[in-house]
């Protein structure tokens, strides 16, 4: 697929549908979207989505204050400055809210958020919407963030740490209300995680970098986990 503006050196890091009939490609390097559509697959539009609007998480009690959120735009401008590049890696869709995804992040201290867009018929904007409350894993930096995936089946959310060759396990209830549930260890042979995904069949996927030195293989994918 052919995206005018982009490099064909340009690495994707996240992959999403739209809706029925588009997809979203993310390009978390350059905070940028294509939207793509037609068979075969054509690029319909290529957008950069703002940032600077983040809220944190709507708790039990509502809304945050004023104060509150323009704290937390001051914050994330800052830490934004220090991500590791691509500053967003992965793409999953919220469950039950059309067009919300979560994005994982390597902005220190944000290390999940949430994206919403709003589509038209050839087009859409999109926006960091929230910045989600994380529980903290004493070994887990965000700079280690690799790709994030939702089992709407068992409400878990699935966060890739590459640092530590594994996938973080949260109880999903909102992006307020996650909790740590444990841990899955991949394979010692798999190197440098790029990416994580469960299909609607509720099977784990994961993707790496490189090929592995057994296998010689980057894409992975487990029935049961």
């Amino acid at each position: 697929i052919e995206i005018k503006g982009i490099s064909q050196k340009t690495s994707w890091t996240g992959v999403a549908p739209l809706d029925e009939k588009r997809w979203l490609l993310l390009e978390g390097g350059g905070m940028r979207f294509a939207i793509l559509a037609g068979d075969p697959l054509q690029n319909m539009a290529l957008r950069s989505f703002a940032w600077d609007v983040i809220r944190p998480a709507r708790d039990p009690k509502g809304e945050p204050t004023k104060v509150e959120t323009q704290k937390l735009r001051s914050r994330f401008a800052s830490q934004l400055k220090k991500a590791i590049e691509p500053r967003f890696r992965g793409l999953a869709p919220v469950p039950g809210m059309p067009r919300r995804f979560f994005m994982s992040s390597t902005v220190p201290g944000y290390p999940l958020v949430q994206m919403q867009c709003d589509a038209q018929l050839s087009d859409a904007s999109c926006f960091v919407e929230r910045a989600c409350f994380l529980p903290e894993v004493s070994d887990f930096k965000a700079s280690a963030a690799a790709g994030v995936a939702v089992s709407a089946k068992r409400n878990l959310l699935l966060l890739g740490d590459r640092d530590h060759n594994r996938l973080l396990v949260y109880k999903y209830k909102s992006c307020f209300d996650l909790s740590f549930h444990s841990e899955i260890k991949l394979p010692y042979k798999l190197k440098k995680l790029s990416g994580v995904h469960i299909d609607g069949e509720d099977r784990l996927w994961v993707t790496t970098e490189g090929p592995d030195d057994y296998w010689n293989a980057s894409l992975y994918t487990w029935l049961k986990w």
